[in-house]
This record gives C-alpha cells, structure tokens and sequence, in this order.
C-alpha cells in the first residue's frame, strides 16, 4: 500500500496490478502489468515499489504508475520459486531490502540509492 492508504499494489502468477482503494471497495487504477509477474512486491517511500519475478528473481524498481526504472538481475531458479523464501522482513525495512536473488545467494538492497 502506498503512503497515503490509496493505492494498493500486488503480483502473483499472472500479472502486478494497481488499485485503488476507497473505502472497502478496490478497483484498477492502472492496466495490469502481465510483463511483471512476482513472487513479492514491497512498496518503499514516495511509492516506489520493488518487484520480485518468479523464476528469474529479478528485482524489479517500479515507480506508483508501474513504469520500469530499473533491473537487478537475480539468478534463474530450475523448477520454479521457492514460495516459502520469497519475503524477508527486518528492521530497516524503509532503508533496505533483502532480497533472495536465488537458490544459495541472498542480496541487500539500498533503496534509496537503487
């Protein structure tokens, strides 16, 4: 969810979507990404979002509209993504992302510098 509680932003097997949130009701707010398929999407400060891709683990930098800022190239996991590794939470989680780039590698991402 972004700062202010409007938009709410998920992926999952088919696609990364946007949507808008009033009250207990969602709809689109923007066409969903079926490009940007994630295991896991993080909303950081000023509604940056990091995507992670299922299979690939690429780190996907999005800014609140979905538009691609940029890639960190993860590593391609054989036989899919492990659903049971896909969110790491810690206590800086506004400065910096731990991100499982694949089978044996974890990185730390500075988002304010990403």
């Amino acid at each position: 969810m972004n700062d202010a509680g409007t938009l709410l932003y998920a992926t999952g097997l088919n696609a990364t979507h946007c949507l808008n949130v009033r009250g207990d009701t969602l709809d689109l707010a923007l066409p969903p990404r079926f490009d940007l398929k994630g295991s896991s999407v993080e909303c950081v400060r000023d509604s940056n979002l990091f995507v992670q891709q299922l299979k690939t683990n690429n780190l996907n930098h999005l800014d609140s509209q979905l538009t691609l800022l940029e890639k960190l190239d993860g590593n391609f996991d054989h036989g899919g993504s492990q659903e049971d590794f896909h969110n790491f939470r810690h206590s800086a989680d506004e400065v910096y992302l731990l991100w499982r780039k694949g089978k044996d590698e974890l990185g730390i991402v500075d988002v304010e510098e990403f």
